[in-house]
């Protein structure tokens, strides 16, 4: 398997984990009352806010379409191993994830706003969220192409317009911005206090550090200004493109009662530690992403599905 491919998964899987808006619920999961949560270690704590906050299931979610998409970039593997490879990561994400993430979250949150937050998925609107997310990451992930390949552009576009590039080829289009109805507003507000805005900025610079070896014919001085451009347009794009899908899931009341959780004590620890969070969990998916690719290649050579 070629490493790029399970590390860009994995800097996806810790952007689905990590931003606080994440969650999924698992269908006959049981309420966990204030005596069995004090009984718990911290490390089965974030196993269960995982759980309940939907990382595990909507990283789930996300992996088929970008297994989608890097079928393209690895030739060498036959059509028919890549349900088994969704397999492989599906179990590798539930036996690792949650060791990857305890220690960073205990450096960050404490266990009681870690129980404050688990009750948070408990309450009405936070199973509603939960319900509907991984069909909102779903929805999300099928626009992302399209939302990369604007950004390609505009990366061109100004890089080109600065001299950073010298006759790269561009599309002669370019963002329209228009006026933010109800909705929009009100998603701009929850993106901002979830912590979901400061999340995408944090995650800039590993996305960054991994296309510099890809992208061999820009020149140095221009990653920085290509720093600014992506955080500029994750900013102007971002509401744009889940306004419409999350008002097909989460209505404006619902929404109002999830942005209260984020004025909260335990809501705002979660908004502001969300980024580091993040970023440290991206640091960690290097070392998880050749523990995968070793995962992937030993079972299907194991099984057949590759040759020596």
């Amino acid at each position: 398997m070629k490493r790029n491919f399970t590390r860009n998964i994995l800097i996806v899987v810790a952007l689905v984990l990590s931003f606080a808006n994440t969650a999924c619920k698992k269908a006959g999961t049981a309420q966990a009352n204030d005596s069995s949560l004090a009984q718990e270690s911290y490390q089965d704590l974030v196993g269960k806010y995982l759980l309940v906050s939907g990382g595990l299931q909507s990283a789930e979610a996300v992996i088929s379409p970008i297994i989608d998409i890097n079928k393209k970039e690895s030739p060498n593997i036959p059509e028919d191993a890549w349900p088994r490879i969704k397999e492989i990561m599906i179990d590798f994400f539930k036996n690792n994830i949650v060791e990857l993430y305890a220690p960073i979250y205990k450096k960050h949150i404490s266990e009681n706003e870690l129980r404050d937050i688990i009750k948070f998925y408990e309450s009405p609107a936070g199973k509603k969220l939960a319900d509907e997310n991984p069909h909102i990451a779903a929805e999300c992930m099928a626009g992302a192409e399209e939302l990369g390949k604007r950004l390609n552009n505009e990366i061109l576009q100004v890089l080109n317009s600065e001299s950073y590039l010298k006759d790269a080829e561009t599309n002669n289009t370019h963002n329209v911005s228009s006026a933010k109805d109800s909705y929009s507003k009100l998603l701009d507000e929850f993106f901002l206090a979830s912590g979901t805005f400061q999340g995408l900025e944090a995650s800039v610079d590993p996305i960054i550090e991994m296309n510099k070896k890809r992208s061999k014919n820009i020149p140095e001085d221009a990653w920085p200004r290509i720093k600014e451009i992506i955080a500029d347009f994750f900013k102007n794009n971002i509401v744009e493109m889940y306004a419409p899908i999350y008002k097909k899931h989460i209505s404006e009341n619902e929404l109002k009662e999830i942005i209260k959780f984020y004025e909260s004590p335990a809501g705002k620890k979660l908004a502001e530690k969300n980024p580091a969070i993040l970023t440290e969990a991206m640091a960690a998916s290097e070392d998880l992403g050749q523990k995968l690719d070793k995962e992937i290649s030993r079972v299907l050579a194991s099984e057949g599905y590759l040759k020596n």
